[in-house]
């Protein structure tokens, strides 16, 4: 007996994850200032660690907070490509990006407020 055969479903609507040029308008601006951002933390974290160094507790806490600075770029960059798909991910993507910046389909149950 002959195996079916697999039809790959291909519906763009259904995809769980977007190019984050599908997701947002004008992505240059944000992957400029997201470099930035990251340059202009690692230049930080440099100064911090040859003019104080590390022994003092204020210093580890700087270090500990520029953590941050490298972990947001990447919260913002998927929550924007996984913002059609989930209620958690676009309300952590309202807190990322300001209002007209996430491309949404409003044909799309799952893009719709509600």
């Amino acid at each position: 007996m002959p195996m079916p055969s697999k039809t790959k479903h291909n519906n763009k609507n259904d995809e769980k994850v977007r190019k984050f040029s599908d997701s947002v308008y004008r992505p240059g601006e944000f992957i400029f200032a997201f470099i930035m951002m990251y340059l202009l933390f690692a230049a930080f974290d440099v100064l911090l660690i040859v003019y104080v160094g590390t022994d003092t507790w204020e210093a580890k806490a700087l270090l500990g907070f520029s953590v941050l600075g490298y972990v947001l770029p990447i919260i913002s960059i998927v929550s924007a490509k996984r913002s059609h798909s989930s209620k958690f991910w676009r309300s952590v993507a309202r807190v990322c990006y300001k209002d007209g910046y996430l491309k949404v389909d409003e044909t799309h149950p799952r893009d719709r407020d509600e």
